[in-house]
């Protein structure tokens, strides 16, 4: 007689001969934590600003469809990729002692050389994280397209040649990078004013109007206003935490879906300030202690891409998903979630069943042995 089917052993099997540093997942880090997401900016080959094109031809045109991460990328985000990359030794310096010494910092490390540890700030975990560089956001999109846990830095979206040096800007087959500035500025500020937007398709700030809020209202933004949101007041937070977590200001969505690209943090992006090329990037957004002129499109500003300061954080921008067999839950990663998947609807048929890996209208044993084949890797 056959055996009875085990899901219980076939779990335990693949998560034997998965490598353990490959579980830690920022697109799903569990209860009351922000994980990584993305919204689609679509509507390729948009008319570019009008407002700016004098100063900037071509600014917001993007020909093609792309994702941008609907939030920036949080201390408990990036707190696992240090645990992933940086805790045996950090020869690339993803980690700054100011994330711990000071007080705006949210992350903490704790242990010695070859045994490191990190986690955010209590409180922190959702704040934006701060005090990296470009080439910090670099390496964690390299990172994240090969897969998290023990996966590259050093090659993926971006070739390092150096510890602050990349070849040939991006690649061509990049799935998560660092957005460049028209990237950025389209999912800022676009809206095409038959679709409800304003009379030139663009709006002055990234909340889908021409004004902006107080810090205090839900459809403003992490600025100075007169007032610090940390403190309510003119009181510089000097001992609390100056930022919010990312998304606090639920009404303030740009027209794709993203929100805080107004203050909090300023972002980087990849695109050098001199089109010779550069290590100085452009950075947008503005921040929690700069006034409301920086959150507006005509407010681009520039920075080192070396410097590790405050004010500075960042977000990933994706590929548009492409077909991934095994990928049921569409994270860009082949693991027990899939896994599970599979197993809770083995047996069925049907449409839109979750353990349908292969797409074929049933869940059998080749959806479980496509999953089981491709266990711990990235989607390409």
């Amino acid at each position: 007689m056959q055996p009875p089917f085990c899901a219980a052993a076939v779990l335990l099997a693949a998560l034997a001969v998965s490598n353990p540093a490959a579980q830690a997942d920022v697109f799903d880090l569990g209860p009351n934590l922000t994980s990584l997401e993305f919204v689609t900016v679509d509507l390729p080959g948009n008319p570019e600003d009008p407002a700016s094109a004098s100063t900037q031809p071509g600014i917001g045109v993007v020909d093609a469809s792309f994702r941008m991460g609907k939030f920036e990328v949080t201390n408990a985000q990036y707190a696992e990729f240090l645990n992933a990359k940086a805790a045996d030794a950090d020869p690339f310096g993803l980690y700054s002692t100011s994330m711990t010494s000071e007080n705006s910092g949210g992350i903490v490390r704790s242990g010695s050389p070859g045994a490191f540890a990190y986690a955010a700030k209590p409180g922190r975990e959702n704040s934006p994280v701060n005090f990296v560089s470009f080439f910090d956001a670099a390496r964690f999109a390299n990172w994240l397209q090969n897969g998290q846990g023990d996966g590259d830095t050093e090659t993926g979206a971006y070739t390092f040649t150096g510890s602050n040096t990349i070849a040939a800007g991006r690649n061509a087959d990049a799935q998560f990078f660092v957005p460049n500035e028209n990237e950025w500025y389209k999912a800022a500020y676009y809206q095409p004013a038959d679709q409800g937007g304003d009379a030139d398709d663009y709006w002055l700030y990234p909340t889908q109007s021409n004004t902006i809020a107080d810090n205090e209202a839900l459809d403003g933004a992490n600025y100075f206003d007169g007032n610090f949101a940390g403190t309510g007041t003119t009181q510089y937070p000097f001992t609390v935490d100056p930022f919010l977590p990312v998304g606090s200001y639920t009404q303030g969505a740009s027209f794709f879906g993203t929100f805080d690209q107004g203050g909090n943090v300023a972002e980087w992006t990849e695109t050098p300030f001199f089109p010779s090329g550069s290590v100085i990037r452009v950075v947008r957004g503005g921040a929690f202690d700069f006034p409301e002129g920086p959150l507006q499109s005509v407010g681009g500003a520039s920075a080192n891409g070396n410097f590790e300061i405050l004010a500075i954080g960042f977000r990933i921008a994706a590929a548009v998903d492409q077909p991934c067999p095994g990928d049921t839950n569409a994270d860009g990663l082949i693991n027990a979630d899939d896994l599970l998947a599979v197993l809770g609807d083995f047996g069925q048929a049907g449409a839109d069943l979750a353990g349908d890996a292969n797409a074929d209208g049933a869940v059998n044993a080749d959806d479980l042995l496509l999953v089981l084949g491709a266990f711990g890797e990235p989607c390409p």
